[in-house]
Order: C-alpha cells, then sequence, then structure tokens
C-alpha cells in the first residue's frame, strides 16, 4: 500500500516547494484541480484510463503479475502481489 500511495504525495511534495506561501487547503485545491483537469484531457484523447478499459478481468490479474519482469536491481523490487495489488487499485477494487 506504501508504493501505491507514494506516487501523488511524492509528486506533490516536489510542487509544494512552487508553492510557498499558500495555505495546505488551497494547494491541495490547486494539485486536485490540476489532476481533475488531466484526466478531463486523458478522456478527451481517449486515453485507456484504468486495465479494465484494456479488457483486463479480475481472472487475469495474478497471471498479469506473474508474467510481469522483475529487475532485481531496480529501485524497487516489485513481486508477484504487489503488482496484483496495483493492478487491483487501478482497477477500482481496493
Amino acid at each position: 500500500q506504501d508504493f501505491i500511495n507514494s506516487g501523488v504525495g511524492h509528486h506533490s511534495g516536489i510542487l509544494k516547494n512552487h508553492f510557498s506561501g499558500i495555505s495546505q487547503r488551497r494547494y491541495d485545491v490547486i494539485v486536485n484541480a490540476g489532476l481533475d483537469a488531466m484526466e478531463e484531457w486523458m478522456r478527451e484523447i481517449g486515453a485507456v484510463m484504468n486495465p479494465r478499459e484494456l479488457g483486463v478481468t479480475d481472472e487475469m490479474i495474478d497471471g498479469i503479475a506473474e508474467s510481469a519482469f522483475k529487475r532485481p536491481g531496480a529501485y524497487k523490487v516489485m513481486t508477484n502481489e504487489s503488482i496484483a495489488e496495483i493492478l487491483r487499485t487501478a482497477m477500482g477494487e481496493i
């Protein structure tokens, strides 16, 4: 779960340096508005937004996780379980 939640928070922290002097609440509104606008644009251009839109079913998740390349020297070594969790989260199940 930490891996999944770290994405936006990490980038959010980087962006925070550019918005010094505003309240956390206002900052959160700005960041969320930007994310919403990006999602809307991605839908407008027909970008795939989740694995279901590619035809992935719940029954396929474990097989996809098992066949995913796991690089031993990577910054974060992924496991079948962590990959399956990411896919389930992307599909809106968690």
